[in-house]
């Protein structure tokens, strides 16, 4: 008990990301750095860019390890650089060589920062160097708002934007203000909306480092986990059905039509000669794509078409040993009620509706 008293105190969890995380965020940290190293020293000679490089040495860690955080996303990096910059100059013209003007500098790039919505940490280091900075610092008077700080800044920012958008693991900006289309049933299960986490974070009257809608993604994974322990190891390879209907992309529509009304089925799987999906046709794309012709006290009359022409591609599958909870997301965010399962080689494996997940899961819980 006391190791593990111990090792709260010293070990965040926050950090228990992959190795491949830790050693990238280092290396990409090394890229955008250096960057700014280079215009530092064309800006301020050698002995200022040490600071200089010093104050935006935190911003790299933000952007770069950890670019999903408030504090890293485009206007608190352009903002807090400049506002607290601006002030650091201000409080070293108004108190020169003075005990207090450092602190006050920083104190006040704090509020200001807070005040304008823009709290980036090393806003404060900047605030100091306009301070402490030397004479190189000194000599650019209200320039060094702009050059090398907001420079830098700007570099940074495009360096963020490059890098975090070329890895595929990542995406900057961070997906601040966007609304979900719809309530999300993961957090109805709890009784929770978007409105009780934002109330939440509201209450405690501290910033935290976190987004409502990081906060929502945790729940909804926490949920889904929590299911998975609830329902065992049931795959997607033993609920779906495995004797499917199938159409290939030269198939006719009227024939195509015939054939589901008959099975009383709404949607099937288009498939090429290696059984690979290659789309999937449904009621409403028939309709959609003017194929039913209707005509007062008659029967539907297809279209001469395709069902390639038709079909909606492509199609959303999944693999036949993904676990049933993950189906739950997959079907409401893509707004789908037909799931076509395939293997490692995206052969179609079977088929899984709505209702089979909600079978399954109600004679699971039972």
């Amino acid at each position: 008990m006391e190791l593990r008293r111990w090792k709260a105190l010293f070990y965040s969890e926050a950090m228990a990301v992959s190795p491949r995380e830790k050693i990238l965020s280092g290396f990409l940290a090394f890229i955008a750095l250096l960057c700014v190293a280079a215009v530092s020293y064309a800006a301020t000679g050698p002995q200022a860019a040490i600071y200089l490089v010093a104050s935006m040495g935190a911003a790299v860690v933000l952007v770069q390890a950890v670019p999903n955080s408030p504090l890293s996303q485009p206007w608190p990096l352009l903002g807090g650089h400049l506002v607290s910059a601006l002030i650091g100059v201000v409080v070293y013209h108004l108190l020169p060589h003075t005990l207090v003007a450092g602190p006050l500098a920083v104190g006040l790039a704090v509020a200001g920062m807070y005040f304008l919505h823009c709290l980036h940490p090393p806003g404060g280091a900047a605030a100091l160097v306009a301070v402490i900075g030397g004479e190189g610092v000194h000599q650019l008077g209200y320039w060094y708002v702009l050059m090398p700080v907001g420079l830098n800044a700007a570099i940074m920012l495009i360096m963020a934007l490059v890098i975090n958008n070329i890895v595929p693991s990542r995406s900057y900006p961070a997906r601040a203000g966007k609304q979900p289309a719809a309530p999300d049933p993961l957090l109805r299960q709890l009784g929770l909306n978007e409105d009780d986490l934002i109330a939440a974070l509201h209450e405690r009257d501290l910033f935290l480092d976190i987004s409502r809608e990081d906060l929502r993604e945790i729940y909804r994974h926490a949920i889904m986990h929590a299911n998975k322990r609830r329902l065992g190891s049931v795959l997607c390879r033993d609920i779906m059905t495995t004797e499917v209907l199938t159409f290939n992309y030269h198939s006719d529509c009227a024939e195509a039509w015939a054939m589901l009304q008959s099975r009383r089925l709404k949607a099937a799987p288009v498939i090429d000669g290696h059984r690979k999906v290659l789309g999937i046709i449904a009621m409403e794309d028939f309709v959609r794509a003017g194929a039913v012709v209707t005509a007062a006290g008659t029967e539907p009359v297809m279209r001469k078409q395709l069902v390639g022409n038709i079909m909606s591609s492509p199609a959303v599958c999944v693999r036949a040993d993904r676990h049933i909870v993950d189906l739950l997301p997959i079907f409401i965010d893509h707004s789908i009620h037909h799931l076509p399962v395939t293997d490692d080689q995206d052969r179609l494996q079977g088929m899984i509706t709505r209702t089979d997940l909600m079978r399954a899961m109600l004679v699971t819980y039972i």
